[in-house]
């Protein structure tokens, strides 16, 4: 009695995984980033903020007087969600400890050695793009 999983061959999983970023087009690559669409415009109204999942990670988009911005939603800190509850002007709290993070450079001034990942954005349309 054979008793285990059936292996995989990593060709195949290559193949697979490659054969989804083959369809994407000159438009939505840059710089070695490939462009997704996370978002319609009207999603992130100003002032506020909104977190989306793209590719199995939490990003938090906000809207900075009209200027999309994108940070990782995963505290550099504790490695906790930060939340987009606590929003204001350029800066959003973390819900777990307070600690303030810049969207527009991901730099937090309470604690410089902390930086949350900024990710790049454009905007198609009425589309948000962030670029991973």
């Amino acid at each position: 009695m054979w008793i285990g999983y059936p292996s995989i061959r990593p060709e195949c999983i290559v193949i697979r995984l490659k054969s989804l970023f083959e369809k994407a087009d000159s438009k939505t690559e840059e710089a070695g980033n490939r462009f997704l669409e996370v978002a319609s415009i009207k999603d992130v109204i100003p002032g506020k903020g909104k977190v989306v999942v793209v590719m199995g990670r939490e990003i938090g988009l906000f809207n900075v007087e009209g200027q999309i911005e994108a940070i990782d939603n995963t505290c550099p800190h504790s490695v906790r969600p930060i939340g987009n509850v606590e929003f204001n002007g350029h800066m959003v709290t973390c819900l777990w400890h307070g600690l303030k993070f810049n969207v527009v450079n991901g730099e937090c001034p309470q604690a410089p050695h902390y930086k949350a990942k900024k990710y790049p954005i454009r905007v198609e349309g009425d589309r948000i793009l962030v670029g991973l």
